[in-house]
């Protein structure tokens, strides 16, 4: 069995990390900690096929390794998790890798920097049931079960110049590329610019710049400039209000329609406690598109988070236009878009904890021709139990609807039972 070699990002951070790995006479504390992992795990839709689902289980075992090593000043992560996965439906078995490379240090009072590469092999964006920010989980709602590499680079540096202003730079390149070859893979670049600055206690200001360079192996390569404005107006100790301005254009070197958005929003931010707050911002996207399709869009976004004694919860929703380029599925450039979601945590006893989660999401994409409407309906909920100190039992069960115009439609329930072993291994 063949697996693609990762990047060389890979490597060069690796390097870095063993060179900058100091001896523990240079009073740092370093830790690292070993998990092993039993999980069984039951796809009812492997294909995603509306008429003719293809079942699935799957048992899993999954070793991984923690290595942190923390200074006074900075710290850096080492983190690879193997997954060992046999399916008893086909019989065949693959694995999985998730590797985390990290460092943040603060170089002066003033500069701050950290440096992170991810590199994730496998068939789903859940590893281990749990959605991986870096990896994407929202890569597109059509996907199938198809083996994907997926390796994202960042680096970010933050500076305070004088006593009010701050500058931050930053870089991210992302490499999508599919074992099988029937979708389109991608290359893409994006460094951004940020500056900050405070006029008093109540004006701030902020403006930034990002370019990205997206390298398709199929579609057409494309650039695009994004400018942000921002206007901010403390209003009281709990309240600040908002006003901002978005310009983004895009090119494509080939037959795709270049199109450029002007965004306006106004927002309040408010903080009811230490333990609740809310934002909400309502504005109006322009759509200036080559091919004609032109429109004003109404866009908002309202999130309300709540820290409970024993729990936590959080409601929401946005809407306005989404550029999906970068999904990876067979989605249209850009979406008008409406999501409401709902997520919360509780601590049942000493031990035992639930969580839930539920999101409806309505997409219409403004490039397709005939049907362009979709939904996207999901549900989550689980348990977790700690046996003991080290080890803990969960279960998990997801669900997850698409229902569109012109068909694609498939319903899927996904569950997963898994116990975790995590150990102090070394600490010196």
């Amino acid at each position: 069995m063949l697996y693609p070699s990762p990047p060389r990002h890979w490597f060069y951070c690796l390097a870095l990390a063993l060179l900058a790995l100091p001896v523990s006479a240079w009073g740092r504390e370093n830790l690292l900690a070993g998990s092993l992992a039993l999980r069984q795990e039951y796809d009812s839709n492997v294909n995603l096929s509306a008429d003719q689902p293809s079942s699935a289980w799957y048992s899993v075992l999954a070793p991984g390794l923690d290595l942190t090593s923390r200074g006074r000043t900075d710290l850096l992560q080492l983190r690879y998790n193997l997954g060992i996965r046999y399916n008893h439906s086909s019989g065949g078995d693959t694995l999985d890798h998730d590797f985390l490379l990290r460092g943040e240090s603060e170089l002066s009072p003033r500069w701050r920097a950290e440096i992170s590469n991810r590199f994730y092999l496998s068939d789903d964006s859940d590893f281990a049931g749990e959605p991986i920010p870096e990896v994407d989980p929202e890569l597109s709602a059509g996907r199938e079960r198809e083996r994907f590499r997926l390796n994202t680079f960042a680096f970010s540096s933050d500076y305070r110049f004088g006593p009010r202003g701050t500058m931050g730079l930053g870089y991210e390149n992302r490499i999508l590329r599919h074992q099988s070859g029937t979708r389109d893979d991608y290359t893409r670049h994006h460094p951004s610019l940020n500056l900050g600055y405070r006029f008093n206690r109540q004006w701030s200001a902020e403006a930034g710049y990002g370019y990205i360079k997206g390298d398709f192996d199929r579609g057409d390569d494309l650039e695009t400039h994004d400018l942000s404005l921002g206007l901010n107006y403390q209003a009281t100790s709990r309240d600040q209000l908002s006003l901002g301005y978005g310009f983004n254009d895009t090119a494509y070197q080939g037959l795709t329609p270049d199109y450029r958005l002007h965004s306006f929003s106004s927002g309040w931010d408010r903080r009811f406690s230490p333990h609740a707050n809310l934002v909400a911002r309502v504005g109006l996207v322009k759509v200036d598109r080559a091919s004609g399709a032109d429109g004003s869009f109404f866009s908002f976004a309202l999130d309300l988070n709540r820290q409970l004694q024993r729990g936590s919860l959080s409601i929401g929703g946005r809407g306005g236009i989404d550029e999906l380029q970068f999904a990876g599925g067979d989605e249209g450039d850009l979406s008008r878009y409406q999501q409401v979601q709902a997520a919360g945590r509780y601590q049942l006893r000493q031990g035992l904890a639930g969580e839930l989660d539920l999101s409806l999401r309505r997409n219409e994409f403004i490039d397709r021709p005939g049907p362009n409407r979709e939904w996207i309906y999901q549900a989550g909920c689980g348990l977790s139990y700690d046996l003991s100190r080290n080890y803990r039992l969960a279960t998990r069960y997801r669900y997850k609807e698409l229902d569109a115009e012109g068909g694609d439609d498939y319903r899927d329930h996904r569950l997963l039972l898994e116990l975790r072993m995590v150990h102090d291994l070394m600490k010196w």
